[in-house]
């Protein structure tokens, strides 16, 4: 866990008057443990989240393909796994609770994320637990960076920037859009950034549309070239 985050979290959930909160979309568990499971932002039902008590308990939930990779990032973390092809997040989720005490608690979650079917199960296995949203408490939190983010934020800007402009330099007349695409992906890789999202290459006349991916169209001169591409570190993204 970022212990910097679960400090401030922590301090969270008492002005609240919570007992805990539970961190379940993919960004406020990068928030609070400081990296992504891999296939928990594109495929939404392998539920990957953090519970995080008043008292500064925490534990962790993920499917069961993704046991290892968690493991391996948070060694000294309770981990409760669900079987993906048993379908058995909520039960699972309930039971860890239940083993922290929080079945009569008054639980925060991001109400904004979790689907209808999975909070109407929770509430059937937890009849007694009060639940409430959580999500505006994650966002005040985040508004309020920590020196630590802070430097990833600026570490991870700096990435992208170089990858840029690196990708611009290897272009010329004559290459594509594609190329410039390959040259900036590559690049934000080989320069540190654990991933990125969202790329934009629109050169010419094309330059026009907001948010449109390369193609095959070939760079001339004095061409006006649109780029962009969201480096990702740590689970946080600079957009440039």
């Amino acid at each position: 866990m970022r212990n910097s985050v679960i400090t401030k979290l922590v301090a969270g959930i008492k002005d609240a008057s919570l007992d805990a909160v539970i961190a379940i979309s993919p960004e406020n568990f990068a928030y609070t443990t400081g990296f992504i499971v891999p296939s928990h932002p594109v495929l939404r039902w392998r539920h990957a989240l953090t519970v995080i008590t008043a008292d500064g308990q925490n534990a962790v939930m993920c499917v069961d393909m993704e046991e290892s990779t968690v493991r391996e990032r948070m060694p000294n973390i309770d981990i409760r796994v669900w079987k993906e092809f048993s379908y058995n997040a909520m039960p699972i989720l309930a039971e860890l609770l239940d083993d922290l005490g929080l079945k009569n608690a008054r639980v925060g979650i991001e109400t904004d994320y979790i689907p209808a079917g999975d909070m109407a199960m929770l509430r059937k296995h937890l009849p007694n637990t009060r639940w409430e949203a959580a999500e505006q408490l994650y966002n005040k939190l985040r508004m309020i960076k920590t020196p630590e983010e802070l430097e990833i934020l600026k570490n991870l800007s700096r990435i992208t920037d170089s990858a840029i402009k690196t990708a611009l330099e290897s272009v010329t007349a004559g290459s594509t859009e594609m190329d410039i695409a390959a040259a900036v992906t590559s690049s934000i890789l080989r320069h540190g950034a654990d991933d990125y999202k969202f790329l934009i290459v629109a050169s010419g006349e094309r330059s026009q549309y907001p948010n449109v991916g390369p193609t095959d169209r070939i760079l001339i001169e004095k061409d006006l070239i649109r780029l962009e591409i969201f480096g990702m570190l740590s689970g946080y993204h600079a957009g440039i």
